[in-house]
């Protein structure tokens, strides 16, 4: 009885619905479509809710009034490309991603020459982390504007964030030409040639995002990140420090601060802005994961585990902190209890985190202790990892050259590692190198733990 009474009512809604548009609707099918789908979600949202993960519900009661105003508009005349664009406008803001796309999309069917519809659309597609998807549609805002300065710095992005660095490249330098006196396009580009290991031109650009915007402070902090990686830690420290002073509860800054610190060796110093970062964010699962490394350090191990038990109780997923425990228990010569821990890092870890693969490549290929080593899967996850960094991040390739050495395959080792060496900063080539001339020899690496 009560499938029959909302079925009356879904009627009853059709027919009001068709009323309503002077009948245009029995001309086109996909305008009957439309009301179909209003009268079906006016009388079933609790199905609707459900087919939607919830959203439709959520979404209604997020901002209301705002959400039922462009509901109606879209009730009143479903063929306004402008009243589904409000309502995707509303979603958006309230993070409804999925309920966004679909609103946009029907926008975009309504009004295909619309940049504005496309741009939107990215972004909810951004946030879904589908980044193929937001790129075709940056494509066509460039298409309908091709001196789209916002579309080309958001594109190169979202190029450089699926590791396809030349095309970002292109993008922003088309960005800075269109707008030289605008600093997102410099600084979105230096982050590309940092990803690219090109620190020089990293900092360069960096240079003029200070000088166009000095006021902004992650200008300064970034730009501190690459002066540290390129172990220029004074310049580093300076930005930071300027960093500091124009936010000082910037938790981010402490952590760069204290990376030139322990990149000096200067461990309390460290810790002591690893803790004031903590102090400022005690759910900064990445400043205890880092302040446990330099408690490694001091060898003070229980302050260290205790560090990053706590930054896996703030994410179970925080698989650098998995490893992490890996190598702490690898250096005091706890195979059994690294390997657990590197095999953990691995099995929670998403497909295209490379970390936990390369760290246990690293272990199950150098690990002093023969019970430990298997260079099948050394190998394996090592391939794996080179892929995810498209076979240009030095310490991937450091590690596949290690992998293969142990599996007695010396000329792909003395391939890989020589690969690594053209890459390799300065303060490791003398190591990188001396890998290179053990593999000549035929000869496997052992990481043996520091004293």
């Amino acid at each position: 009885m009560k499938i029959m009474l909302l079925a009356g009512a879904m009627r009853r809604r059709y027919i009001e619905v068709i009323r309503l548009t002077k009948f245009s609707f029995f001309c086109d099918w996909s305008l009957m479509r439309v009301a179909l789908l209003i009268s079906f979600v006016l009388c079933f949202p609790p199905f609707v809710g459900a087919q939607f993960g919830g959203q439709f519900d959520s979404a209604r009661s997020l901002n209301d009034e705002k959400v039922d105003l462009a509901t109606k508009r879209i009730y009143q005349d479903p063929t306004a490309p402008d009243a589904w664009f409000d309502r995707g406008e509303l979603y958006l803001e309230e993070k409804q991603y999925r309920m966004a796309v679909a609103d946009f999309t029907e926008a975009i069917r309504l009004d295909p020459i619309n940049p504005e519809f496309y741009r939107q659309r990215a972004r909810a597609y951004d946030q879904l982390n589908e980044h193929e998807n937001a790129i075709a549609d940056f494509g066509e805002v460039i298409g309908l504007r091709p001196n789209e300065y916002e579309a080309y710095c958001s594109r190169g992005r979202l190029w450089r964030e699926t590791h396809q660095n030349e095309k970002s490249i292109a993008d922003l330098s088309e960005a800075i030409r269109i707008q030289p006196r605008l600093s997102l396009g410099y600084m979105e580009r230096a982050l590309t040639w940092h990803a690219m290991r090109q620190f020089e031109h990293a900092t360069h650009d960096m240079d003029r995002v200070v000088q166009i915007s000095p006021a902004y402070k992650w200008g300064w902090f970034r730009r501190g990140y690459m002066w540290l990686a390129r172990r220029e830690t004074s310049r580093a420290l300076d930005d930071f420090n300027k960093a500091i002073s124009l936010d000082p509860q910037m938790h981010y800054a402490y952590i760069g601060r204290a990376g030139c610190h322990a990149y000096q060796k200067n461990y309390e110093q460290a810790i002591a802005n690893y803790t004031r970062a903590i102090e400022i964010d005690p759910q900064f699962n990445a400043a205890y994961r880092d302040r446990g490394s330099m408690f490694a350090r001091l060898k003070k191990y229980d302050k260290a585990h205790a560090d990053l038990d706590q930054a896996m109780q703030i994410d179970p997923g925080y698989t650098i902190a998995y490893a992490t425990k890996g190598n702490i228990y690898s250096n005091q010569r706890q195979y059994e209890k690294a390997l657990q821990w590197y095999q953990q890092a691995v099995a929670i870890s998403e497909e295209d985190d490379v970390e936990p693969r390369n760290a246990l490549a690293w272990f199950r290929a150098t690990c002093p202790d023969e019970k430990f080593r298997d260079s099948r899967e050394a190998v394996e996850l090592a391939k794996q990892a080179c892929e995810l960094t498209s076979w240009n991040d030095w310490r991937i390739l450091d590690t596949l050259a290690a992998a293969c050495a142990e599996a007695g395959q010396y000329e792909e080792a003395v391939k890989y590692q020589e690969q690594a060496l053209d890459s390799a900063p300065d303060e490791e080539f003398s190591d990188v190198l001396s890998r290179v001339e053990l593999f000549k020899r035929g000869l496997p690496y052992r990481e043996e733990p520091d004293d």
